[in-house]
């Protein structure tokens, strides 16, 4: 695939991609306006805690639907697709018996706030979303970014709806926000399911079955580590400090969304990109490396610019009752930004079945470091203790992914001046606000003049 024409196709699927996204970014501030921190804090726990069941049911089916189809020259990937469903479905019909028999100790003695409506509100999400997540990766990987685009923007537009229904006609707080994501979940569960099962027995296959199983089985301790996290910060911070610090955490955290929405969209652009470069015989591993340090500098770019306005956007953002933790953004903008250059190298990993180990070996020690780490600083400094484990924990993660990655392409991808870059940006526009403009600019000219040169020189290889 020429870059070129990765280059164009791509450009309209991430900007479709960022509208869908940004529909989802706008829910925060009409969220924080309706609810208390302290409730806005309940409702991130609960999705904190049900997280790790999505994880673990999801059984990383999604990444193994995207291998299976770049592996599948047949019409329509049905074969992949059947077997797929089938694996799901027996192992969400299992997960959802184990959840709903032991409520008691999954649940209940573990969110004391949340009543039984909130929690089967958090079980129907759990059963219906890992579908969603492979139906969403297979239209990504058969390069049909505008079904996947309006199915998305339509999930957003639903969610938004049954928000406004839910939380401010039925003024129902937190069970409306639970009620609000359940709804759609179920509704695009069921719409997965339909779009992506073939009735047709003779695509069923044991063996294959057998072998998307375990490519997942590779990753799933990379998924539930990945749980070690955001999801394990968000629970501790709630059961060692408060839930009001929970839902101030996350609101702030609106800045590293941002981070978030540009970089799942160019990722989502980006895998089926990587793995057809590593899958022609004429593989270019120099262009992979150029693309992800060009991409990674974008990252930190747009890490910069949004501290420098940081401030000024939040307040207009959020209610006043939020306010408080306006001091902690450099910092949720520097692990946004560090999360998305791991990410940037990862799928070289995903490629190869021998190699998918190591991402699910690197997750798992950075998961028992943020455990360790953030229960120790959450305990003493509550939220600026959650995020410097998360901000020391992701970049031990991204260094060992980087590191794996290069070895894999024989290319190193030499990006110490934007790790340097990030982490002092942030770190000098927090202990010297009154510099922050020209801090920012600085930075800012420095990465155009190398975002400038990384681009001629991909230009200068097309020629």
């Amino acid at each position: 695939m020429k870059l070129n024409k990765f280059l164009k196709e791509s450009s309209i699927y991430i900007v479709l991609s960022f509208i869908q996204k940004g529909l989802s970014f706008l829910l925060v501030p009409f969220y924080t306006i309706f609810l208390s921190p302290h409730e806005f804090g309940l409702v991130n726990q609960v999705i904190a805690l049900h997280s790790i069941y999505i994880l673990i049911m999801s059984f990383s089916l999604n990444e193994a639907i995207a291998k299976g189809i770049m592996n599948d020259e047949s019409e329509g990937k049905k074969n992949v697709r059947m077997n797929i469903v089938l694996l799901n479905f027996g192992l969400v019909l299992f997960g959802t018996l184990i959840l709903l028999i032991f409520k008691p100790w999954l649940y209940s003695n573990l969110l004391k706030e949340a009543n039984d409506a909130i929690i089967y509100c958090s079980i129907v999400i759990v059963a219906s979303t890992p579908i969603f997540f492979i139906y969403q990766k297979y239209l990504r990987m058969i390069g049909e970014p505008m079904r996947y685009a309006r199915t998305m923007i339509a999930f957003i537009i639903l969610q938004v709806t049954f928000s406004v229904i839910y939380i401010y006609l039925f003024d129902l707080g937190p069970l409306g926000y639970m009620l609000a994501i359940a709804s759609v979940s179920a509704l695009f569960g069921c719409y997965s399911y339909f779009k992506l099962a073939v009735f047709d027995k003779s695509f069923i296959s044991l063996s294959e079955i057998k072998q998307h199983f375990t490519y997942s089985l590779k990753l799933i301790p990379h998924s539930i580590s990945g749980w070690g996290m955001n999801g394990f910060t968000n629970y501790a911070l709630g059961k060692l400090g408060q839930l009001a610090s929970v839902g101030i955490l996350n609101a702030i955290n609106i800045v590293g969304v941002l981070i978030n929405v540009v970089s799942k969209s160019i990722l989502d652009a980006l895998q089926p990109w990587i793995y057809t470069q590593l899958k022609e015989k004429e593989k270019n591993h120099h262009k992979i490396k150029q693309i992800v340090n060009f991409l990674c500098g974008l990252m930190v770019g747009i890490g910069i610019f949004i501290m420098m306005f940081d401030e000024f956007f939040l307040k207009i953002a959020l209610p006043e009752k939020y306010y408080e933790g306006i001091v902690y953004a450099p910092f949720l903008v520097l692990n946004s930004v560090i999360l998305a250059m791991g990410s940037m190298t990862v799928y070289v990993i995903y490629y190869f079945d021998s190699k998918v180990k190591y991402v699910s070996i690197s997750t798992l020690t950075g998961a028992v470091i943020n455990i360790i780490l953030g229960y120790i600083l959450i305990k003493n400094y509550e939220i600026i203790g959650a995020i410097t484990s998360l901000v020391i924990t992701n970049f031990i993660i991204t260094i060992i992914k980087s590191y794996i990655s290069s070895r894999i392409i024989k290319l190193s991808y030499n990006m110490y001046d934007l790790y340097a870059v990030i982490i002092g940006t942030a770190f000098a526009v927090h202990l010297y606000p009154e510099y922050k403009p020209y801090v920012c600019i600085l930075s800012l000219i420095y990465l155009g003049i190398k975002l400038i040169l990384l681009a001629k020189r991909l230009n200068d290889e097309q020629q």
